[in-house]
C-alpha cells in the first residue's frame, strides 16, 4: 500500500515502485493462498463455511484483482498521471486488503463442520465465485473512491478515470454475476427452490443492480467519471452489508446464508 502511494506522487520513481508494488502483492497473494491450501489440505475439504475463510478468499479476489487490474492499466510501464492515478487505485487496494486481513484475524480459526447440504459440487463453485468477485469488486470501489476524491483527478480528465474504473469493474462483475446464477442451481438442489427471497439472497440480488446501473450509466457520455463512480462507491457498501451485516441481524430476520 505504502509503496503504491509513493508510486502515485514520485514520477520520477513511479516505474521502480510499482514493479515493486505489484512483487510485494504476489508475494502477499501467494502467502494467502498458501494459508487458504494448508486448511483445505487439513480439513481434507474445500474450506468454504467459516467468515475467517470467507476473509482469506476475498484477500485472494482483492491480490488477483489488483495484479489483473495492473496489467490491464499498462502498470508499470506508465509513467504519466495516468500511471499516478493507477497507483493511486492499486494503494486503495492494498488499503482494503489490509483492512480485511485485520478483521479477519479477530475471527475464530478453527474449522467448522459442514452439514450435507454445504457438500453439493455447485456449493463448491458458487461461493468461491461469489466471494471472490467481491474481492474483484473491490478493486473496482478502490479505483471509484480515488476517482471520486479531487485531489487525485487533478492530472487527468474524468474520462481517463472512466476507462480506468471500467478496467476494474470488468474482472469482477462477470464473476458476480456467475456466482448468482450457480447459487440458484444449488438452491435447487438443496432447498428445491432456484430461489426463495431469503434476505441474503435479495441483498446480493441488489448489489448485483447497483453494478448493472454502473454499466448503463458507462453508456450515457453524460453520466461518466463522476457519477458513475459513486454508484460503484455504493455497490462497494451494497457489498458490505451482503457479506459482512447480514449475520447481525435479529434472529427472527436471520438468513440461511450466515456464515457461522
Amino acid at each position: 500500500m505504502l509503496v503504491f502511494m509513493a508510486a502515485a506522487f514520485i514520477a520520477k520513481k513511479r516505474q521502480a515502485l510499482s514493479r515493486v508494488g505489484l512483487a510485494g502483492t504476489l508475494l502477499s497473494l501467494a502467502m494467502v493462498c498458501g494459508v487458504f491450501g494448508i486448511r483445505w489440505i487439513d480439513q481434507d475439504t474445500f474450506p468454504l463455511q467459516s467468515r475467517y475463510e470467507t476473509f482469506l478468499m476475498v484477500l485472494m479476489g482483492v491480490g488477483i484483482g489488483m495484479l489483473l487490474f495492473a496489467a490491464t492499466a499498462g502498470l508499470p510501464s506508465l509513467v504519466d498521471s495516468r500511471g499516478g492515478f493507477s497507483n493511486a487505485v492499486c494503494a486503495a487496494g492494498g488499503f482494503l486488503g489490509l483492512l480485511f486481513g485485520l478483521i479477519a484475524l479477530k475471527e475464530d480459526f478453527e474449522p467448522l463442520y459442514r452439514p450435507p447440504a454445504l457438500k453439493s459440487i455447485w456449493m463448491t463453485i458458487h461461493v468461491p465465485c461469489l466471494i471472490i468477485s467481491y474481492g474483484f469488486l473491490y478493486v473496482g470501489v478502490a479505483a471509484a473512491l480515488a476517482t471520486v476524491i479531487p485531489f487525485l483527478r487533478g492530472g487527468g480528465t474524468a474520462t481517463q478515470w472512466d476507462d480506468v474504473l471500467h478496467h476494474a469493474m470488468a474482472i469482477g462483475f462477470p464473476f458476480l454475476t456467475a456466482g448468482l446464477l450457480m447459487g440458484a442451481v444449488w438452491g435447487q438442489e438443496a432447498w428445491a427452490t432456484y430461489w426463495g427471497w431469503d434476505i441474503k439472497e435479495t441483498w446480493a440480488f441488489i448489489t448485483w443492480l447497483v453494478f448493472l446501473i454502473y454499466f448503463h450509466m458507462r453508456m450515457v457520455p453524460g453520466l461518466r467519471g463522476l457519477a458513475s463512480g459513486w454508484v460503484v462507491v455504493v455497490g462497494g457498501v451494497s457489498i458490505g452489508l451482503t457479506w459482512l451485516c447480514m449475520h447481525l441481524l435479529p434472529e427472527s430476520l436471520s438468513s440461511l446464508h450466515v456464515y457461522n
